[in-house]
């Protein structure tokens, strides 16, 4: 199917304070899920990862665009959750070249580099939505 994305007319658009929180708890519901069940591969953790890294990424971009607080202050207590030091943990190597990356410099906890690629994300959406759709694939 195909959709049409209209700046500033979709709910995923607009400021959401409880928009990391709310991510974050699917993020550990699907674990939790996955441990129940036995299920949880090297692999599906990974992917999981994945969403997470993705989510606080998406916050932080979130933040920076709508003025929403300091980044500094919320990138601070992601690397104090628990989440954030399972993630630590987890070897990048299969990734892809775009999420090796970004897992890498979020592994860094350099809010100065971690801000900056944020930066440079919501510029690229802003500017290029083809190219940041793309790149987003």
């Amino acid at each position: 199917y195909h959709y049409a994305k209209r700046p500033n007319s979709s709910l995923s658009t607009h400021a959401n304070k409880n928009y990391y929180l709310l991510h974050v708890i699917k993020v550990e519901k699907l674990l939790e899920f996955y441990r129940e069940f036995g299920e949880l591969s090297e692999l599906i953790e990974k992917k999981i990862f994945w969403l997470y890294v993705r989510i606080v990424y998406s916050s932080i971009c979130r933040k920076l665009a709508y003025g929403d607080g300091n980044a500094k202050r919320f990138m601070e207590e992601v690397f104090a959750s628990d989440l954030f030091c399972c993630l630590k943990k987890i070897n990048a190597c299969s990734y892809n070249g775009k999420e090796k990356l970004l897992v890498q410099i979020l592994k860094t906890q350099n809010c100065t580099l971690i801000v900056a690629s944020c930066r440079l994300m919501n510029c690229v959406k802003k500017h290029g939505y083809y190219m940041f759709a793309k790149i987003k694939e």
